[in-house]
């Protein structure tokens, strides 16, 4: 598998120093705490340039996760993928939620993953292929592939007409 398909190891101590910090700033309210000191600490050891807005996930995720989605990387359209290598991935996310025993860096790896499967194939419903096949383990993941590219190359982004100043 490419390596820029890979999550990267994270430390995980420092993960939990993060989810820790990220826990702090969800909410944080700079008038009883020193939140942009936080911030800053929070930017420094991830690497990262949020603002104190960012930290707002208020239940939508848990701290851990916050930080997951904060730390990997950004998925990226390559032209030169090929099916066989997207059939790779989808196959690796089925594991991953088969296993019992998958970490929290194979649910990054996951979530990832299903992000380049959406971004090159063009179908945004990439789960639902993958929850069909999840429930029916005879459906061929090439096949589910050519779908998500077939509906992929069908999808129309509208953009707003662009409004002159003379109307």
């Amino acid at each position: 598998m490419r390596p820029e398909f890979l999550f990267p190891e994270i430390d995980e101590d420092l993960l939990q120093e993060l989810a820790d910090l990220a826990d702090q700033l969800d909410g944080c309210d700079p008038r009883i705490q020193p939140c942009q000191e936080l911030v800053d600490t929070f930017n420094r050891k991830a690497g990262t340039e949020l603002k104190l807005e960012d930290f707002s996930f208020y239940g939508a995720y848990n701290a851990e996760e916050f930080v997951y989605g904060v730390v990997k990387p950004i998925a990226i359209k390559r032209p030169d993928v090929t099916p066989e290598e997207l059939c790779e991935l989808f196959d690796g996310i089925t594991e991953i939620w088969k296993s019992e025993a998958a970490t929290k860096r194979d649910w990054g790896q996951a979530d990832f993953w299903m992000e380049i499967l959406e971004l090159q194939t063009g179908y945004p419903e990439v789960l639902s292929l993958l929850e069909s096949k999840m429930e029916n383990p005879q459906h061929k993941t090439g096949e589910l592939i050519n779908l998500a590219i077939e509906e992929g190359k069908k999808r129309i982004i509208y953009l707003p007409e662009r409004i002159s100043d003379s109307e």
